[in-house]
């Protein structure tokens, strides 16, 4: 396992906030389970949010969810890694209190390849913006300035040696029980690039930015 991959998997266990690559924003995540606090605290949230969890693949977001409606879980084996939040039913103890499950394989850049090594050794791992609820997400360059001295935060070495990710959060969509989807918020994925899923939507009155 790489060096890098090691050395979060080390913060992560000491309780650390842990700021880590996707393909879009620079995320956050923690052990939600002993650092929860920690996290609400620089959030500023009061309760629990639904959050998007991280996965190395497709087997291991089919273990997490309630079987997928028609031909879905093939589709998301295409689709995936992608800037492509799905959510569907999940199985306890991950579930939101809706009783679903937001999920991504992210596709990540081969210099950072080391964080599936974390994936599939931690996750499915939780992720939110790198800022305080109802602000914009940090920059790279801003988190570099204001987390690197906070001893609650772990920086990955590769945040100083790579550029911005893209400025878009990842495409979010909900699957229907007739197999359908809705798009809960639009961003950096297209699903009208990919013919099998666009014949698929639902309704894009349910797009947000």
């Amino acid at each position: 396992m790489a060096s890098e991959s090691q050395s979060f998997i080390e913060a992560y266990r000491q309780q650390l906030l842990c700021v880590h690559p996707t393909d879009t924003l620079w995320g956050l995540t923690c052990d939600m389970e002993r650092a929860k606090a920690r996290l609400f605290e620089y959030k500023g949230l009061s309760k629990r949010k639904g959050f998007v969890h991280l996965v190395a693949k497709t087997d291991d977001a089919l273990k997490l969810w309630q079987p997928l409606p028609g031909d879905w879980s093939s589709l998301l084996d295409c689709l995936w890694p992608a800037p492509l939040t799905v959510v569907w039913r999940g199985r306890s103890p991950h579930t939101e209190n809706d009783g679903t499950l937001a999920l991504r394989v992210p596709a990540l850049s081969p210099t950072h390849l080391w964080f599936r090594d974390c994936l599939d050794e931690l996750g499915p791992l939780i992720s939110t913006s790198v800022n305080v609820s109802g602000q914009q997400p940090l920059s790279c360059r801003a988190i570099q300035q204001s987390l690197a001295n906070d001893r609650r935060f772990y920086l990955p070495p590769a945040i100083y040696k790579n550029s911005e990710h893209s400025g878009l959060a990842s495409t979010v969509i909900a699957i229907t029980d007739a197999g359908k989807f809705n798009i809960l918020r639009s961003g950096a994925f297209d699903p009208s690039s990919d013919q099998r899923l666009s014949v698929m939507e639902v309704n894009s009155s349910h797009v947000t930015e």
